[in-house]
């Protein structure tokens, strides 16, 4: 009793201690019938479930409507292949486009390439927006919101006119870049030197090249015999996905023929013209060419012989080429056209003047080149006309005369006059280029001898 008086008196003595006493008395019961644990872990909803303490929130959004999803805009690409006849405004009204928009997409185009230049087997590239309104995925969607046009006219450059978004066309020129690599081919001459450079794997166009070069001082049917032998280094340029672009230009050639080596460099300069070259730098082209005509047959020499028409001995005074109707004749040097037209037994007949001293004949042409007029000047090596058998003639065939200072004499043994030589610095050049040629040639026959000694084995594999 006196503990409970002493405890009284405490409270009454302490007014702070009485309001703690007095608000725990006010919150005992609501924590002890809501918030108490024992309350809450058997405490029972509405349907009678347990309320889990681990239970996680669940987070209700406070609008049920749904976010929008973004859509992927689809285009659907056309590529249309140039027929003979075609022009570009009818390739793109044929393919939905207006006459409107085509107009303007052509000025634009017009600024970077002349669509004239379109040619059969170019390739045109539409790229239009697809309606994504539409569910469908047929071709009747709308294609009339054009996207791009590209034109393909080769293999290196495409030009894109893109639609901008002020409904104004930009023309833009991409050009695809060569890789450049070098091959070199040997070969020996079994038949004539066009088939046994092909047996070498060597390019048509290359060989063609390769004639070309040694047209003014070989002669092609004579001067070759079983046994000779060629190395030929040329470029080739593939695109940048490995494809195959384009055979650049013959580097280094060899003819060795009857033991004697005959190397040509090609050699090209900022102060020179592009052009081979021995390897004391004389040009390989001469003032005229021997053979003005690719592929051909020495048919006949120069000289006496029984004349196949008239039937009796007279002097031949040219050489004789046999080669199909139409083969190009090339004007044997640089000149001026003397003289167009026909000739009295000679047909269509082509004199050219080179100089005070030379002058080149060439007869029984199908028909001349339309760039040969009289007084017209030519280049060496320009097609003047064609091979045929108009005037007197047994077959087709070119008729070649040299007139030397008035006189007709035996292509196949003038001294033909040389061209340019090289001297002082151009030289040096020429030299040090000629010395890197031979180092890509040693790198070349060491690789050749490697992989002949240790060849790639192939291997076969078994599958049961």
């Amino acid at each position: 009793m006196s503990r409970f008086s002493s405890f009284k008196s405490h409270i009454i003595k302490s007014p702070k201690l009485t309001l703690v006493i007095i608000v725990a008395f006010a919150v005992f019961p609501i924590w002890l019938t809501n918030l108490s644990p024992l309350i809450l872990k058997y405490k029972l909803l509405d349907n009678k479930k347990p309320i889990s303490l681990n239970a996680k929130k669940k987070i209700i959004p406070t609008s049920s409507a749904k976010l929008p999803i973004a859509k992927t805009q689809r285009f659907i690409e056309t590529k249309i292949k140039i027929n003979k006849g075609d022009t570009l405004i009818e390739v793109l009204t044929r393919s939905h486009i207006t006459i409107r928009e085509a107009t303007l997409l052509i000025k634009s185009l017009a600024q970077k390439f002349d669509p004239k230049r379109l040619k059969p087997g170019d390739h045109v590239k539409i790229i239009f927006k697809a309606d994504n309104t539409s569910n469908s995925k047929t071709k009747n969607e709308n294609l009339r919101d054009l996207y791009s046009v590209s034109i393909i006219p080769s293999l290196h450059d495409t030009y894109i006119v893109s639609k901008t978004l002020n409904n104004k066309y930009l023309t833009k020129k991409l050009r695809k870049i060569d890789k450049r690599t070098t091959h070199l081919s040997t070969g020996v001459i079994k038949s004539s030197l066009y088939k046994s450079a092909l047996k070498s794997n060597i390019p048509p166009q290359i060989i063609m090249e390769l004639i070309r070069i040694y047209s003014w001082d070989v002669d092609f049917q004579r001067d070759f015999q079983r046994g000779d032998s060629f190395r030929v280094l040329y470029e080739k340029y593939t695109l940048e996905n490995g494809h195959f672009s384009r055979y650049g230009n013959i580097l280094y050639s060899n003819l060795i023929l009857r033991e004697k080596k005959n190397p040509l460099y090609r050699f090209d300069q900022a102060n020179t013209k592009a052009d081979y070259y021995d390897p004391n730098g004389r040009s390989a082209r001469k003032a005229l060419m021997r053979t003005p005509i690719n592929g051909a047959r020495l048919s006949s020499g120069y000289g006496r012989r029984k004349h196949p028409i008239l039937g009796y001995s007279k002097m031949h005074r040219g050489l004789d080429f046999a080669a199909p109707i139409g083969t190009p004749i090339f004007a044997a040097g640089n000149g001026k056209i003397a003289y167009k037209g026909w000739h009295k037994t000679y047909g269509n007949y082509l004199k050219i003047r080179h100089n005070s001293t030379y002058i080149t004949v060439y007869a029984h042409l199908s028909k001349f080149h339309r760039i040969t007029k009289s007084g017209a000047r030519v280049k060496q090596g320009q097609v003047i006309g064609y091979v045929g058998t108009t005037g007197r003639s047994t077959g087709p065939h070119l008729h070649y005369e040299i007139i030397k200072s008035g006189r007709k004499t035996n292509p196949l043994k003038i001294k033909m006059p040389s061209g340019l030589r090289l001297k002082g610095s151009i030289l040096k050049k020429f030299l040090a280029h000629k010395q890197n040629i031979h180092t890509i040639l040693e790198k070349k026959a060491s690789k050749d001898q490697i992989q002949k000694k240790y060849p790639i084995r192939k291997y076969t594999t078994f599958t049961q």
